[in-house]
């Protein structure tokens, strides 16, 4: 059979392992993707959004594709798209249509009870995905496919939620041709993931709800075995020409040592430079020479906020403020680059609570902090605080076809005032301590931009580009390229190819 899967955003590593069972198993797979130029997760523009609109093309190439079932993998801020996309197939024929990923499994009876999905997952998907398949070969009985929910004379039915995959060494690796095939450019910088789960339980994030939801089905914090990693990595390193890596785990150095056996091996055998995501936590002096010493350049690292009582008794993060201090210094000391993790519009927080992360940040100069509003996703520890009754309706305040506001632009929690600290907040990776501390004196963060500031600090960033090259200064806004998909290469390659397609139309006239 044939499944195609249809998505946005960046590259899913979820999706590359649901076509790799499949393919292992004999069935054909496809991606159909739609770039949502300027309506995606950081660059909005209603008339550009518009001008580049390829949903037409993306519902055409999937009635065309041959399909014989359509899925889609969507977390909260991509379920209106999704539903959109779903929704204008259906009026066009009735090829099968799946829904999985965090949304629908958050939101399961909300999501089933929809006209235009006939199917939903929930949790992982692997083998439930490929037994709806041999079901809908007429080869399995549809009652016996745990994790499925289905349709049947009007009445929704749910099946029983499977264990949780424990031995991750026996999944096949991520198919990594089903993205590379029609996104070549994010070829270059390989994600790949150790480990599925995580030690804690932050109030804001989707974990809180999975522990619940997995109790007593397994063990939730499960990890490969480092000649897996290693394996996948020299076997990709051939195949396609990788210059860094991405590790998505959720906390790269829990496993002091899995990660002094990985440190050895990944120095002596794949030798690229690396990211990888850490946590106060589980980080010392010893860990950082480890990281250091196999290749790391960058690491992403949540600190939320730096007021501790809210960091404690609303994230439910409990690392004292000496922990987060000590990991940025050991980073910076080791010349690791950290982007440090921020979330502002918290419920209470002040202008004062910004300007503290200001402070922090200049202070501590430990490299790039990321700055994203509050997403309240649906049963998560904080939506439950907040006491807010959240549905998908709630969450999607685009109408149909757009990505709903995601935590780079405003999420549920957007604010003039703290937009403009947000922007200052960005700005002390330009500007020093002195500059810094002059502006909040002067409070002349109030005429500060409050939207469209990516565009604002890619300005700043050239600027200070000029000034560093006439004083022979270092450029202190150089930052490692190793990220998530770089957004100018998105927009490059699918606006080029546009252009291209309008101008050999015209040439054709």
């Amino acid at each position: 059979m044939k499944i195609v899967f249809v998505y946005t955003g960046e590259e899913y590593l979820g999706i590359e392992y649901l076509s790799a069972v499949l393919k292992q198993n004999g069935h054909q797979t496809q991606l159909v993707y739609d770039p949502c130029l300027f309506d995606d997760y950081y660059v909005r523009n209603r008339f550009l959004s518009r001008k580049f609109n390829f949903k037409d093309t993306v519902i055409r190439e999937i009635i065309f594709s041959s399909a014989d079932l359509v899925a889609f993998s969507v977390n909260t801020f991509e379920y209106s798209w999704a539903c959109y996309l779903a929704k204008s197939i259906k009026k066009i024929t009735d090829i099968p249509i799946v829904f999985g990923g965090h949304h629908a499994t958050c939101m399961p009876e909300e999501v089933i009870a929809n006209n235009h999905v006939d199917f939903l997952i929930q949790g992982e998907g692997e083998y439930a995905l490929l037994e709806l398949v041999r079901y809908l070969e007429g080869k399995m009985d549809i009652e016996k496919i745990k994790n499925l929910y289905y349709k049947n004379d009007g009445r929704i039915y749910k099946n029983e939620l499977r264990p949780l995959i424990e031995e991750l060494d026996n999944l096949p690796f991520a198919d990594k041709d089903l993205f590379y095939s029609r996104l070549p450019y994010l070829s270059h910088n390989y994600t790949i993931m150790s480990s599925r789960g995580c030690p804690y339980s932050c109030s804001y994030c989707h974990n809180s709800y999975l522990k619940k939801l997995y109790q007593n089905k397994g063990i939730y914090l499960r990890r490969r075995t480092v000649n897996s990693v290693i394996k996948e990595l020299k076997q990709r390193k051939q195949q396609y020409q990788i210059n860094t890596v991405m590790f998505q785990d959720e906390i790269f150095t829990m496993d002091v040592a899995w990660l002094k056996e990985f440190s050895k091996q990944y120095k002596t055998e794949i030798g690229l430079p690396y990211a990888c995501y850490i946590h106060p936590d589980h980080i010392d002096a010893h860990i950082i020479a480890l990281l250091r010493d196999s290749g790391c350049v960058s690491v992403n690292m949540g600190i939320e906020s730096v007021n501790e009582r809210v960091r404690k008794g609303l994230l439910q993060r409990f690392m004292p403020q000496a922990k987060i201090i000590n990991a940025v210094n050991l980073l910076k000391k080791n010349s690791i680059h950290c982007r440090g993790y921020f979330i502002i519009g918290l419920p209470g927080q002040t202008e004062k609570d910004l300007i503290d992360i200001a402070r922090f940040c200049s202070r501590y100069r430990f490299g790039t902090p990321m700055i994203f509003w509050l997403s309240y996703f649906p049963r998560t520890d904080i939506a439950e605080m907040a006491n807010l009754k959240i549905n998908s309706h709630a969450m999607n305040r685009q109408k149909n076809k757009a990505i709903s506001v995601g935590y780079a632009l405003g999420g549920n929690s957007f604010d003039v005032k703290l937009s403009k600290l947000r922007f200052l907040i960005i700005l002390t990776t330009l500007l020093n301590e002195k500059t810094i501390e002059y502006i909040i004196k002067k409070k002349i963060y109030r005429f500060f931009p409050s939207r469209y500031q990516l565009l604002y600090i890619e300005i700043a960033k050239s600027l200070m580009r000029v000034y560093s090259f006439f004083a022979r200064k270092k450029n202190i806004g150089n930052t490692p390229r190793i990220a998530f998909m770089p957004i100018y290469k998105k927009y490059k390659y699918f606006m080029l190819n546009k252009f291209r397609r309008k101008c050999y139309k015209f040439l054709q006239k």
